[in-house]
């Protein structure tokens, strides 16, 4: 049993071969029913345009003049896919990207980030030497605390001779 395709095709290269066809010969040369055959002129007048049919005879119209087979005109009729890059562009690419690195490397602005790591250092000096002395200043209050107290206590102790002495 023939697919309606297989028939689209046969009878449009018996339509080419013979350049007019009685619709009456085609059944028999195809070898299935007259129903099929209907449908499948049907299909090539109508849907696709590549059959003209004038009086119970079949002929090509211009545009199935223009084409090789049935085949070939299905195919042209699928979209074609479309690439972003052409062949060329994408065997160069990897290149392409690969030096790009190299020229953004190169003309990276230094200059800008010499000065910044210029400052932040001396903010970074600065800083440390603050900080260092904080510690020492805090590793000397317990000691100036203990001093204050032992004059207090000196204080306190010659206020009372003073008292005592008074008295």
């Amino acid at each position: 049993m023939k697919t309606l395709h297989q028939i689209n095709c046969e009878i449009f290269d018996i339509v080419k071969n013979n350049e007019l066809i009685l619709f009456t010969e085609l059944p028999k040369m195809v070898g299935v029913d007259q129903d099929l055959v209907l449908q499948s002129i049907g299909k090539l007048k109508n849907d696709h345009g590549l059959i003209s049919v004038k009086s119970h005879k079949l002929s090509l119209s211009e545009k199935g003049l223009s084409q090789k087979s049935f085949e070939s005109y299905l195919e042209s009729l699928k979209p074609k896919k479309e690439y972003w890059f052409t062949k060329y562009q994408m065997t160069y690419l990897p290149f392409f990207i690969f030096f790009g690195f190299f020229g953004i490397y190169k003309h990276f602005d230094n200059k800008e980030l010499k000065s910044d790591y210029e400052t932040l250092k001396s903010d970074f000096e600065i800083l440390t030497k603050k900080y260092d002395s904080v510690i020492k200043q805090t590793e000397e209050l317990p000691k100036q605390i203990l001093n204050d107290s032992s004059r207090t206590k000196n204080l306190t102790d010659l206020n009372k001779d003073k008292k005592s002495g008074n008295e």
